[in-house]
């Protein structure tokens, strides 16, 4: 994501607090394995998912985010597509527009994919007025069986835009965090109490005040990669508006 960011706003300086907080789905797919991957594909357009690094978007079609991905492969006009790195958006997608086959490539959120139908049981049987809310990066397994399925802005507005009182959260538990903080009158039940990203845990307010003092960890890209992954970010957004 600070790739990202450096991405779309160039002629800013871009820190990353704790330089190990990455992603581990993006880091499941590197260049090689991506070219790779589209070799066996050649003639068919690759979208990726945001999770992904700056190399990785310089040899794809276009971006998508878990809000807009449906939109954006409905926006290709193909009847095939390429999808990486995440395996169970991209099926997820599928599903959603029937008419589109996506060929995805088997990367996925290890954090998501703890989330099993026996967890979804279990809640109902504790909590049987409880909504499931999914998050799309959970196995299809889950988000088949869940009321709602949406990204992270999109379980926020659910919530609260609901009637409804009591929820069930299958995503990390940041999420399940600002629900509570912000809809205290509604009960907000993590689907596991586990559901943690090491990663997003990483970053300390101690990282943020030293990134901040030295301007260490600048986050680059180089321009040959920049000039190439910008595109694909430009045209998610020219879909976007």
């Amino acid at each position: 994501m600070a790739q990202t960011a450096k991405l779309l706003s160039p002629q800013k300086k871009v820190l990353l607090p704790q330089i190990e907080a990455g992603c581990r789905m993006a880091d499941m797919l590197s260049y090689r394995q991506l070219k790779e991957f589209k070799s066996k594909h050649p003639s068919l357009p690759m979208v990726c998912y945001v999770n992904s690094t700056a190399e990785v978007k310089s040899e794809c079609d276009i971006c998508c985010t878990s809000l807009n991905a449906v939109e954006i492969v409905k926006s290709l006009g193909a009847s095939k597509i390429l999808f990486v790195p995440d395996t169970y958006l991209g099926k997820w997608v599928e599903k959603q527009l029937g008419n589109v086959e996506v060929i995805t490539y088997p990367g996925f959120c290890p954090t998501h994919l703890q989330i099993r139908p026996i967890d979804v049981e279990n809640a109902r049987k504790k909590y049987p007025d409880a909504l499931v809310l999914a998050h799309p990066e959970c196995h299809m397994s889950v988000s088949s069986i869940a009321d709602y399925v949406g990204s992270t802005a999109g379980i926020m507005n659910y919530v609260k835009n609901s009637k409804e009182k009591s929820f069930i959260i299958a995503t990390e538990q940041g999420v399940v965090d600002r629900l509570k903080r912000d809809y205290p009158n509604k009960e907000i039940i993590p689907i596991k109490s586990n559901i943690i990203c090491p990663n997003m845990k990483m970053t300390s307010l101690e990282d943020i005040l030293h990134v901040l003092e030295t301007g260490d960890n600048e986050i680059t890209v180089s321009e040959d990669v920049a000039l190439k992954a910008v595109r694909c970010l430009d045209r998610m957004l020219e879909v976007s508006k």
